[in-house]
């Protein structure tokens, strides 16, 4: 049978002005720790760039949840918001576009966290 859709908490890239003379360093593991607790809170799967699967997987181990990250191609329904002006690089080629209607995006690999219980030591 068909599957039903499931939410999602989308993490896209972390970016910085190009101009800007700040160090970006520790700042995907911060962003990164945040989601994580912010899809435990939703209890949302979170959904990342499968470049960011080794980070997310140690900070899995290291927070002992009963989940780990799993690398996925999957495509993702987009629901209409009210003809806002959506923007992403990753979700659409048009980037920039009015969303009327319901949208099915391409194939997009993509590393996925499930909240869960955390893992027991005994």
């Amino acid at each position: 049978g068909k599957k039903s859709p499931e939410p999602r908490l989308w993490l896209e890239t972390v970016n910085v002005d190009f101009e800007a003379p700040v160090s970006t360093e520790g700042w995907e593991l911060s962003v990164l720790s945040h989601a994580m607790r912010k899809a435990d809170e939703m209890n949302v799967t979170l959904s990342v760039e499968s470049s960011l699967g080794d980070l997310l997987q140690r900070l899995i181990d290291h927070h002992a949840c009963s989940h780990d990250a799993v690398d996925v191609r999957e495509r993702i329904l987009l629901r209409p918001s009210k003809a806002i002006l959506e923007a992403s690089d990753y979700l659409s080629p048009k980037h920039d576009w009015v969303q009327d209607k319901d949208e099915v995006t391409d194939p997009l690999r993509r590393c996925l966290y499930k909240p869960g219980k955390k893992r027991s030591h005994i």
